[in-house]
């Protein structure tokens, strides 16, 4: 859907296929020109001397020609330059596989991001619950006699601060929704609805894998490390077509001519010609001394480039290897959080039903497990997105990764 819709996606996908025509058209130099002429020429009343005598010129001339060209550039320019435009589109190629990627991994995060806001409502509307619970409370012991005015003041100063957390958490999920669609590249104001807005721990990643073996997917699979790599043999046929231009380049030409003063009684002409022309001193030799230079400058540029791009990836890869580590461990002890806040949610609700607790009690109680596993989402999101971004690091992120990951837990 993404390769689809995605504008990003598709504008990378656009500019493969402008690589390809600048591809195609980087075979025209082995081929020759072929042109077609037609001319007429009429003289009525002109004057010629012929050993000082006037001659009248009174004529009609008729030249249809066919003519050859070819060049052959004998420092290989147009190898080089085909070379240079075949890497330059695989370049292009491996770009739009880095933006796929990428557009993927943004896409799923804004998606969980939208989940996670649906359990920031429920715990903000809980928290509001109880808020309201707590003014109850102190107005109801104001009427009895066992509190104060300024307890009323504070509890419903709690309140309208929660309904307005309450109202933030809702705009921030109204804004999450667009985004996801504007990710998608949606129809305008269409809205979406989730099948499931509880956010569950998935396993994306091969948990036997080391960090070093990751790497080692980078390297081989990665896009942008790919894309650095044909770069460089671009920038090395730019250099060699600029160097090329050293070299002379041998012209061919031949045309095929009929001439005469009627179409039906043309003669027959023809004539070849060869040429060797160098540009060596054109301007002096500075055009092809600067393309040099350039050229020579664009191939260290574009090695160095790749070696930055090593080093980043090692970087990051390694930085959220261990993250996940740790969002595992955090994740164990975030369930058995959410266990306790439930089971202790359970026993309030037993004290009210025997009157040895009061509603506030389990409305408390409620409210800590609600916000326990709003915590819990909130690590399992970050978890599921710490092995997306390892996948997507190792240059192996892809649909069916993540969509067979997810449909192998919604069947557990």
């Amino acid at each position: 859907y993404i390769e689809n819709r995605n504008i990003d996606v598709n504008m990378a996908k656009e500019e493969i296929n402008e690589a390809k025509g600048l591809y195609i058209k980087s075979f025209g130099p082995f081929l020759p020109s072929l042109k077609m002429q037609y001319s007429a020429e009429k003289f009525n009343g002109g004057e010629v001397y012929y050993y000082s005598e006037p001659i009248t010129i009174d004529r009609t001339t008729y030249r249809p020609t066919l003519a050859v060209d070819y060049s052959i550039h004998t420092g290989g320019r147009a190898f080089w330059e085909l070379g240079y435009y075949k890497n330059q589109l695989k370049k292009y190629e491996r770009a739009y596989d880095r933006t796929v990627q990428k557009t993927l991994l943004d896409s799923v995060s804004a998606y969980f991001t939208w989940l996670k806001s649906f359990a920031d409502m429920e715990l903000a509307e809980q928290q509001l619950s109880e808020a309201k619970e707590r003014l109850n409370l102190a107005k109801s012991r104001f009427k009895n006699g066992f509190g104060e005015e300024l307890d009323i003041s504070k509890a419903q100063n709690l309140v309208n601060e929660k309904e307005n957390k309450f109202y933030e958490i809702q705009h921030n999920n109204d804004i999450a929704e667009i985004y996801l669609a504007v990710m998608l590249n949606l129809e305008h104001f269409k809205r979406i609805t989730p099948a499931n807005t509880r956010i569950k721990p998935i396993n994306f990643i091969n948990e036997e894998k080391t960090a070093e073996t990751y790497f080692a997917d980078a390297k081989e699979k990665r896009p942008d490390i790919k894309e650095a790599i044909f770069a460089i043999k671009e920038a090395e046929n730019e250099h060699k077509a600029a160097v090329s231009d050293i070299f002379p380049t041998i012209s061919l030409s031949a045309y095929t001519r009929g001439i005469g003063d009627d179409m039906d009684t043309l003669r027959n002409t023809k004539q070849a010609m060869i040429a060797v022309n160098m540009n060596l001193l054109n301007y002096m030799g500075l055009n092809i001394a600067g393309n040099v230079k350039q050229g020579k400058s664009k191939l260290k540029q574009a090695i160095l480039r790749k070696q930055k791009i090593l080093n980043e990836s090692y970087k990051s890869l390694n930085e959220v290897y261990y993250q996940n580590q740790l969002l595992k461990n955090k994740l164990t002890l975030a369930d058995q959080k959410v266990i306790t806040a439930k089971k202790n949610y359970e026993i309030f609700k037993e004290k009210f039903k025997k009157g040895t607790a009061i509603n506030l009690d389990v409305v408390r109680a409620k409210t800590g497990f609600i916000q326990a596993r709003c915590e819990y989402e909130q690590i399992a999101m970050e978890s599921n997105l710490a092995q997306l971004k390892l996948l997507y690091e190792a240059g192996i992120l892809t649909p069916e990764a993540i969509l067979n990951s997810i449909v192998l837990i919604e069947s557990n």
